[in-house]
């Protein structure tokens, strides 16, 4: 999987979440770490769909909540 890709995912829809000329900061080690959340629930749930996985991990990740 393209690590890059998910990350330009993940600042998409960081920005969904604020208003939309402002995008949440990450820090670098923070999108690394949802990068890496992001690659075991894709090959953890192969049925789910990639846009429905980094939705719910990025949501997980900025409300606080754990990860199944």
């Amino acid at each position: 999987m393209d690590t890059n890709l998910i990350s330009k995912q993940i600042k998409a829809v960081a920005k969904t979440y604020t208003d939309q000329e402002f995008c949440l900061p990450l820090t670098e080690t923070e999108e690394h770490e949802l990068v890496q959340r992001i690659l075991k629930r894709i090959t953890e749930h192969k049925q789910m769909d990639l846009r429905d996985i980094i939705h719910d991990t990025v949501y997980s990740f900025f409300t606080g909540q754990d990860d199944e």
